[in-house]
């Protein structure tokens, strides 16, 4: 059969009982050698041994119980020190672990060295962990957009969007926008696919082209079949002329159309009738009523999105935000130089967050020891020490005992 342990309650009141037998022990003691002394002088050492130990039994007893109560009941002062000292006690219990747990410094040396990056790295690299940062993600996206005031935020995005064009030199940016097209010859490129895209539509227009000349030359031509012959010539000539620019790669029109490109280049970056050209532009396209009806009903689409996206098995987003995730944590376990930066900014973080809401810390455990009944708060501390303190009564009553003993010999070689 299991013995069970013994509660708190149980043992505290088991070394109460033993500390108060031994004092009452020592009393018995104490009169049985005094009434004996006559006829038995050696029970003087009995006697002292006695006597003492019940002088350090009662200064021990008064010691141990004034912590939690007034001895007897009777108001003595400095006595219930634990009621009467619970507020500063929790005050100075707050400031002693903010001082010595939460100061900056000890924290930083403590922290040292930690390496908390890795194990996060490879914990994230991990795609059934990602997979489940992701969903939780996306599961709760529904619930974030939806508490936004779609309102606000619609104006939000109008006014961020409006303010960021409005601040846009459109003539130099298109400028950098045509050079970057020139590099490596990619405007000439661009021009074989716009002649490409011409000879298609020229092919797919010759009916109409056929009509307007039918329609347009002198009737004459038309009853001696010459219009045929006119709307011939100018299709071949259009489809040799296009075909001929769009084989040679040094052609006079792709040479001239350099030059355009170029001079047109230098006219937006430095031209100021063709920067307040573009901003003309912008302005009317700022101004368009279309622009705004498009810019008001982009939140409406995003959300509108990513709700219906969250929904799906497949979801995009979650796809996207567990790939971004593993990347993340790919990178963290071999790039050395992004893990000692993860590693140092979370060091900073920790040191800084204590720095800043130490003091909270502090005022929490005050306030917690502040409401708490005085006394539960002095009940639960004498069950957790309480058992311990009645060993100072026991040590108070056999180590005066011995006090006693040893005055009482020494008095009789003086």
């Amino acid at each position: 059969m299991i013995a069970h342990e013994p509660s708190r309650e149980q043992r505290l009141a088991t070394m109460r009982r033993f500390a108060t037998g031994l004092l009452i022990a020592m009393g018995v003691v104490f009169v049985i050698a005094h009434l004996y002394v006559p006829r038995f002088p050696a029970l003087a050492f009995v006697r002292a041994f006695a006597e003492a130990a019940m002088v350090g039994a009662l200064a021990d007893w008064f010691a141990v119980t004034a912590l939690f109560r007034h001895p007897l009941g009777i108001p003595i002062p400095h006595t219930a020190i634990l009621p009467r000292k619970k507020d500063r006690l929790g005050e100075n219990l707050g400031k002693f672990v903010e001082q010595n747990f939460l100061a900056p410094n000890v924290v930083a040396d403590k922290i040292a060295g930690s390496d908390y990056a890795g194990p996060f790295g490879r914990w994230l690299a991990e795609p059934r962990q990602a997979g489940r940062i992701a969903a939780a993600l996306v599961s709760f996206l529904p619930k974030l957009l939806g508490a936004f005031d779609q309102a606000q935020v619609q104006r939000f995005i109008k006014q961020q969007v409006l303010s960021f064009a409005g601040k846009i030199d459109v003539a130099p940016l298109a400028a950098q926008l045509l050079n970057s097209l020139t590099i490596n010859g990619r405007h000439q490129q661009l021009l074989t696919a716009v002649i490409g895209q011409l000879s298609i539509l020229l092919e797919a227009n010759k009916p109409t082209i056929r009509e307007k000349v039918e329609r347009e030359v002198w009737w004459i031509l038309r009853k001696l079949a010459i219009d045929e012959k006119i709307y011939n010539k100018i299709v071949d000539a259009v489809e040799d002329y296009l075909q001929e620019v769009r084989d040679a790669p040094d052609h006079p029109m792709r040479e001239r159309f350099d030059t355009s490109l170029a001079e047109f280049i230098a006219k937006l970056e430095t031209s100021p009738e063709y920067r307040e050209k573009g901003e003309a532009i912008k302005r009317q396209l700022l101004q368009s009523p279309a622009l705004h009806g498009y810019l008001e009903g982009l939140w409406d689409d995003i959300r509108n999105y990513l709700t219906s996206d969250a929904a799906r098995p497949d979801s995009v987003v979650r796809e996207r935000i567990e790939s971004a995730l593993v990347h993340l944590g790919s990178a963290l376990a071999r790039d050395q130089v992004l893990h000692d930066r993860l590693n140092q900014w979370l060091r900073e973080l920790i040191v800084e967050t204590v720095r800043e809401h130490g003091h909270h810390a502090a005022n929490f455990i005050a306030d917690v020891v502040r409401r708490w009944d005085t006394a539960t708060v002095t009940q639960k501390i004498e069950l957790e020490v309480g058992s311990d303190l009645q060993y100072i009564r026991i040590n108070g009553t056999l180590i005066g005992g011995l006090v006693g003993l040893i005055i009482y010999t020494a008095s009789l070689f003086f």
